[in-house]
């Protein structure tokens, strides 16, 4: 079974930068694409992906706020949170809050 991928950033030009990105070094792989966090919230309970990554900064509920629910609903869920936001904005805030295994500040 191929393994599933969601992607959740308020920037198409971005999920579909890691979306191609990942399908070129992994064809098998099935990426799904979210808009902001209460749409991968959603999205990810029902697909229950292997691997989701976040930005940190989208509208409505962003990706920290979106993984402290999603590691509650999917708690065996990897989840990553990337941005290219300036990262002081939410250092503030432990990663280990959020129960995340990393961020990465740009692509």
């Amino acid at each position: 079974m191929p393994k599933t991928v969601l992607i959740a950033d308020d920037s198409a030009s971005v999920r579909l930068s890691v979306r191609l990105l990942l399908q070129g070094r992994h064809k098998e792989l099935v990426v799904r694409e979210a808009f902001d966090g209460m749409d991968a919230s959603e999205k990810a309970r029902k697909s229950k992906p292997d691997l989701i990554l976040l930005d940190l900064s989208m509208p409505r509920v962003n990706g920290a706020e979106a993984a402290t629910v999603l590691k509650n609903d999917l708690p065996d869920t990897p989840v990553i949170l990337f941005t290219y936001t300036d990262l002081r904005l939410y250092v503030y805030r432990p990663t280990s809050r959020f129960s995340v295994l990393g961020y990465r500040v740009g692509i």
